[in-house]
């Protein structure tokens, strides 16, 4: 989620409640099947899913294209964006695709130097 977003608890509250799995808030939750996380805290990993979720809001901030940087680069296999806002310009190309079936997250790795 976006670095200014204080909503990330309710966010994983309605998903943990919509997908009926584990699905918590914050760097605690890298244990659980679904973690909601701020761009700050995913420096250094990487997941094989990413839900990006309104990429034009993290560009509102004055480390905007650094933090979409770093959330664009986590994902080791699968990338799904969720936006309301128009898309910033670099990534309006982005293809609409179906979701994939469901397949349980593996657990984060550091990311290798």
């Amino acid at each position: 989620v976006p670095r200014d977003c204080v909503r990330a608890s309710e966010v994983a509250e309605a998903l943990g409640e919509r997908l009926g799995v584990g699905v918590a808030a914050g760097a605690f939750a890298l244990d659980q099947p679904v973690a909601v996380l701020h761009v700050e805290e995913v420096k250094g990993l990487e997941f094989d899913s990413v839900v990006l979720w309104e990429p034009a809001a993290m560009l509102d901030g004055e480390t905007g294209w650094g933090d979409l940087y770093v959330a664009l680069t986590r994902p080791t296999s699968r990338l799904r964006v969720l936006h309301s806002r128009p898309l910033p310009p670099s990534l309006e190309t982005l293809e609409d695709v179906p979701l994939e079936p469901s397949r349980e997250p593996r657990a984060p790795r550091a990311a290798s130097a």
